[in-house]
């Protein structure tokens, strides 16, 4: 981030549906228990894309400061990560699998040979 929306009012920004979202997460924040986080979806147009991203944010009211403490990130982001755990985890389950069967093969040659021995 280049910084150059530092400092812009963006109290009146309105999300692809056309909803006042920062109002909303403002008003989801001040409104719950102190401690408690409140998850706001919104979609989301960036500039370049031909349709709207959806968004998850994170909000939370700090009393003492009067803060709203916000963090959000991009559904897609989070779906890239679980693609990439499954892809992990389906190899190694693949390699578990070849291991086993490697290993009961040679578990079935070594017991076929000892009971040849002492038959």
């Amino acid at each position: 981030m280049d910084g150059a929306r530092d400092g812009e009012n963006i109290w009146e920004a309105k999300d692809a549906d056309g909803t006042l979202f920062i109002q909303h997460m403002v008003n989801a924040a001040v409104s719950s228990a102190p401690g408690e986080i409140s998850y706001i979806e919104y979609p989301w147009f960036n500039e370049g894309q031909p349709q709207p991203q959806m968004k998850l944010a994170a909000v939370t009211y700090f009393e003492p400061t009067d803060w709203v403490i916000g963090a959000g990130t991009y559904y897609a982001d989070f779906e890239d990560t679980v693609v990439a755990v499954g892809q992990r985890l389906d190899f190694n389950l693949l390699v578990m699998v070849v291991i086993a069967v490697v290993v009961g093969l040679l578990m079935t040659v070594v017991l076929t040979i000892a009971a040849r021995a002492r038959g």
